[in-house]
């Protein structure tokens, strides 16, 4: 029953305790304003004017004031003493100082117009400190102290340089608000405490909390509510500072209303609306890296588009300055080869083991490269070779090739028709001239077929012969076996143990030869198999080499 009692009487004192709009307007308030201008390092000039600034302000919200300039140092511990003595209980207090202090071994000092200090050890016996005037002013109990540095922005005194910047850390009690021109161990060269905590707190409704945002550092009570020009109703004060933190719609706004009116019943509204403006803020956030993502493509692209505009053109008039020069570029008639998987490879030890490649689509020219084709080139690299007796009609396939020389002509024809010619891959030449053909030969296990299909030993006469007019294999590629043999991206080393599966070519700069395929028109029928693989040094030649090109897509 006594403890029920003692909670009861608990809350009727703290109800008794809370602070209502007629107290906020009948509480007595005292203030005391020092003020030093007169160093005899540095005049002050601006300090007399923001000290009478801030005791018109003063006076204009009802502080008894008692106002202090260019005292000395014994003048002012009697002021302060006088000034203390006349402080009521449960009043609000307010200590204003503008002028130098400085911090000496984590204690703050307030220095006077008639002191010379030359040393910061001095100040302790010729400054004062402030954290006395603190305790002092603290014994009388008020509801609320206020205190206002604006220290003058670290100025030396004469030939005295402190060792730490700024003020250190105060401690104030527990019902102090604190303001400072700049946080602890700084200076700060902008701004005007002085005249910014006047504009701060000089409106209606403006609570501590409320004025501090736009002062450079602030401490405040927790539970101390004060009004320099208190309110109508602080029963609806919330719900105007909520609503008001709606209008402005910001973050800030609504976090400040947070923090200031802990106990308000809109906090749950407050809370949410700023969880939606958090979210808000972080889909316009996306939005704007997505925008700057998709504006950094489009910009890739057009620099892209340009690019390939600029090498468009290039190409353009390089073939138009061929075509003065009455040189022409033909383009290889091509077949599209669908992408597939065969078994690649045969029964000797140079083609085995037989493996599984997997081949992506692509085109194939119908016909070996040339002499017509062929002639152009050298004659756009001023070269002249001429072919030997019966191997000159432009429908013959060039011959005299050499690994590095067909290269040189799918590079030349890339330049000028702007697509990507390129000899095959030994496992993309096998895949086109299989066409689906498992056995050994594409035209099946009777040697006398192979005459139909191909020119070589027995059949040829001793040259080379026009495309086309012997039968295609099965995908419409002519002259696959026999005629020329077909050089191939590759580098050649007996077996398939180095290969890969997807068809790539196999380069080694270690290996010393090229592979070429097919056959040619000196070739025996054992020489024509889908798997039977001839090689040599890349610059090697004779009238059996020739090539045929892929375009890749």
């Amino acid at each position: 029953m006594l403890r029920i009692i003692l909670i009861f009487s608990l809350l009727i004192l703290s109800l008794n305790a809370k602070v209502t709009v007629n107290q906020l307007k009948s509480e007595p308030r005292f203030a005391l304003a020092i003020v030093n201008t007169h160093y005899n390092s540095k005049p002050l000039t601006n300090n007399a004017n923001s000290g009478l600034a801030f005791k018109k302000f003063l006076l204009q919200h009802r502080f008894k004031t008692t106002y202090i300039q260019d005292a000395t140092r014994s003048e002012l511990v009697k002021k302060i003493r006088d000034f203390t003595n006349s402080i009521k209980k449960n009043s609000v207090v307010l200590i204003y100082y503008n002028g130098l202090a400085y911090q000496f071994r984590d204690k703050n000092y307030l220095v006077f117009s008639d002191t010379v200090i030359k040393s910061e050890y001095e100040l302790p016996n010729k400054g004062l400190e402030l954290s006395k005037i603190i305790t002092k002013i603290n014994q009388k109990n008020a509801r609320i102290s206020l205190l206002v540095l604006d220290n003058q922005k670290g100025t030396r005194y004469n030939s005295f340089k402190p060792s730490k910047s700024g003020l250190s850390k105060l401690k104030v009690p527990q019902k102090w608000a604190l303001y400072l021109n700049a946080r602890p161990n700084h200076i700060n060269t902008k701004n005007d405490l002085s005249r910014d905590f006047i504009t701060s707190y000089s409106k209606e409704n403006i609570s501590l909390q409320h004025g501090k945002n736009k002062l450079p550092y602030v401490l405040l009570p927790k539970s101390e509510p004060f009004y320099f020009i208190p309110p109508l109703s602080l029963s609806n004060l919330d719900e105007k500072a909520y609503q008001n933190a709606l209008k402005t719609g910001s973050v800030v706004a609504l976090q400040n209303f947070i923090n200031t009116y802990p106990k308000s019943l809109y906090q749950a509204r407050a809370k949410q609306k700023l969880q939606k403006l958090y979210q808000q803020q972080e889909r316009l956030k996306q939005q704007a890296l997505a925008k700057k993502k998709a504006d950094a493509l489009q910009e890739k692209k057009r620099r892209d588009q340009e690019r390939v505009a600029a090498l468009e053109q290039k190409r353009l008039d390089a073939l138009s300055a061929l075509k003065k020069k009455g040189i022409r570029v033909y383009e290889p008639e091509m077949v599209t080869i669908p992408s597939g998987s065969y078994l690649m490879g045969g029964d000797t030890a140079d083609n085995r083991p037989i493996h599984k490649v997997t081949i992506s689509k692509l085109k194939v020219g119908k016909y070996e490269v040339t002499n017509k084709e062929y002639n152009q080139y050298l004659k756009s690299i001023n070269k002249v070779i001429t072919p030997p007796q019966h191997f000159t009609d432009k429908d013959q396939p060039a011959i005299n090739i050499s690994w590095y020389a067909a290269r040189n002509y799918a590079k030349w024809l890339r330049k000028y028709t702007g697509k990507h010619y390129r000899l095959p891959t030994e496992a993309e030449w096998e895949y086109f001239a299989r066409a689906g053909e498992k056995g050994a030969y594409i035209w099946g296990d009777e040697v006398v077929e192979a005459v139909k299909y191909a020119w070589m030993k027995r059949s040829s006469g001793g040259f080379t012969h026009e495309f086309g007019l012997r039968r295609s294999n099965n995908w419409g590629l002519f002259d696959i076996f026999g005629n020329v043999s077909e050089w191939c991206e590759d580098s050649y080393k007996s077996g398939y143990f180095h290969v890969k599966s997807d068809g790539t070519a196999f380069s080694d700069d270690a290996v010393d030869e090229k592979v070429f395929r097919g056959g040619n028109w000196k070739s025996d029928v054992s020489q024509l198999t889908s798997a039977y693989r001839f090689h040599n040094v890349p610059d090697y030649y004779d009238t059996t080499t020739g090539f045929r090109l892929v375009l890749q897509e």
